[in-house]
């Protein structure tokens, strides 16, 4: 198939961006096929450290890869990868770990689904629904649109 390519990662001198990747779209179809991202370099001193009974535990890595399908018309995720790096280490411990999940979703079944009952809680984003009208990928502060991009969109 031929794929969009597009890049993404934080501007520079920015303390906001975290996050870097690539996402994968259908020149045809305009579905996005896969997405990967991680935690850009330099940026890994904004993940979430706590300090507890003398024991620092610090996040520092975290790696998300989707993959989804077309297939008979129905449109699925199909792989799921999630990767995160937690250090731990106090005055007489030091240690990295890494912990991964795969899901890999095989002869999906999508004709007896129920949709989600209106029962959450008022603070979700489900309560709002699809009410935004920002086109935030137009405008965004810290990532702008690569040449990519916007011959994706179609703007100039």
């Amino acid at each position: 198939k031929e794929l969009y390519k597009i890049d993404f990662k934080p501007m520079q001198n920015t303390s906001e961006g975290v996050l870097e990747g690539k996402i994968y779209i259908d020149k045809a179809t305009k579905l996005i096929m896969a997405v990967n991202y991680w935690v850009a370099p330099g940026f890994e001193k904004q993940l979430k450290s706590i300090n507890l009974f003398g024991i620092r535990i610090s996040a520092v890595s975290s790696e998300l890869a989707l993959r989804f399908e077309l297939l008979n018309n129905v449109y699925t995720l199909k792989y799921v990868k999630e990767s995160h790096g937690i250090q731990i280490s106090g005055k007489k411990y030091n240690q990295k770990n890494e912990f991964t999940s795969e899901l890999i979703a095989t002869d999906l079944q999508t004709r007896n689904c129920s949709p989600f009952k209106d029962s959450y809680e008022k603070r979700t984003l489900y309560k709002r629904g699809n009410q935004y009208t920002v086109n935030f990928w137009e405008d965004s502060k810290l990532s702008p649109n690569t040449t990519q991009e916007n011959v994706f969109l179609g703007s100039k």
